[in-house]
């Protein structure tokens, strides 16, 4: 079973999407910021779910092929990390 929660709360990624949207350029309290904003939040909320989405994939294939011995073995919890656009959020995966 895998189990996954990100360390990256929503408030901490409407302040990366801020970070980047001034790092292109828009300026604050702009329509276009704000837009701009908004687009970059989901963006990074998409691209994290992708990552964890396949986690999961890799997680299930792995444990397909594996042998009835190791599969008898509880799942230990691991600090991996999930890539979203050029960034890193950590994510515990168990």
């Amino acid at each position: 079973m895998l189990g996954c929660k990100t360390n990256l709360t929503q408030d901490g990624r409407i302040e990366n999407a801020k970070n980047n949207c001034e790092k292109y350029g828009y300026k604050k309290g702009s329509k276009e910021f704000t837009k701009c904003v908004e687009s970059e939040a989901r963006a990074i909320e998409a691209n994290m779910n992708q990552g964890i989405r396949n986690l999961a994939i890799y997680n299930a294939y792995r444990n397909s092929y594996s042998t009835p011995s190791t599969s008898l073995i509880a799942p230990r919890s691991t600090n991996c990390t999930t890539p979203f656009w050029g960034r890193t959020a950590n994510t515990n995966c168990y």
